[in-house]
C-alpha cells in the first residue's frame, strides 16, 4: 500500500498486512504531519459497497493519487513540481462542472413533470371569469334588459334587489371588523 503524505506529497511503501482495521495513524518522516490513514487497500478485497459513494468515491480518489504519482514521477521535471497536483485540481474541476451541469439538467427535468399544464384550471377559471362578466353586465345594465326582456322584469328586479342586499351586508361586516381594530 503506498501512502501519501497530504502535506508534502512524500511517498511510503506500506505493509497492509499489519493493520486490517479501519485505519490507522501515521505521521510523515519528511515534515513530521499526522493524519489518520484510512485502510483502503483493506476494503478493496472486500469489494467495496457500492451503496457507500463515500469510500467508492475516496478509492477511486487514492487510485487516482496513486496513477498521478507514478506518472510524475515519471515525468517530473525540476521547473515545476506540482504539475500532478494541478493536473488533478483542473480534472477535479472539470468533474465538478460536469456534475453541477447534470444536476441542473436533472431539476430541470424534474420541473417540467412536477408542473404540466392542467387544462381543466384554466379552462374553470375562464368560465368562472365569463360568468362573473355577466352577472356583471347584468347588475349594471339592469333597467335596459327590463325594457328589453319585459317578461323577465320581475327576475331581473329580485336579482338587483339580492345583489344591492350583498354589497350591503359586505359593507356592514367590513365596518364591523374595522371597528373592532381602531
Amino acid at each position: 500500500m503506498i501512502i501519501i503524505c497530504p502535506n508534502c506529497d512524500a511517498s511510503y511503501d506500506y505493509q497492509q498486512k499489519e493493520h486490517k482495521g479501519f485505519g490507522f495513524d501515521v505521521q510523515c518522516s519528511k515534515c513530521s504531519q499526522e493524519w489518520f490513514q484510512h485502510n483502503i487497500e483493506n476494503s478493496k478485497n472486500k469489494n467495496i459497497n457500492k451503496e457507500s459513494k463515500v469510500k467508492q468515491l475516496a478509492y477511486d480518489e487514492y487510485l487516482f493519487s496513486i496513477k498521478d504519482k507514478n506518472n510524475e514521477s515519471r515525468n517530473q521535471s525540476a521547473d515545476k513540481p506540482h504539475k500532478g497536483f494541478e493536473n488533478r485540481l483542473h480534472k477535479s474541476s472539470a468533474r465538478l462542472e460536469e456534475t453541477k451541469r447534470a444536476i441542473h439538467e436533472g431539476e430541470r427535468s424534474t420541473n417540467r413533470q412536477k408542473n404540466p399544464i392542467d387544462y381543466s384550471t384554466i379552462l374553470g377559471f375562464l368560465l368562472v371569469s365569463f360568468l362573473s362578466m355577466c352577472l356583471t353586465v347584468l347588475y349594471v345594465s339592469n333597467q335596459k334588459f327590463q325594457q328589453i326582456l319585459p317578461n323577465w322584469a320581475f327576475y331581473l328586479k329580485n336579482y338587483k334587489n339580492w345583489v344591492d342586499l350583498l354589497i350591503q351586508s359586505i359593507e356592514d361586516f367590513t365596518l364591523t371588523i374595522i371597528s373592532l381594530f381602531t
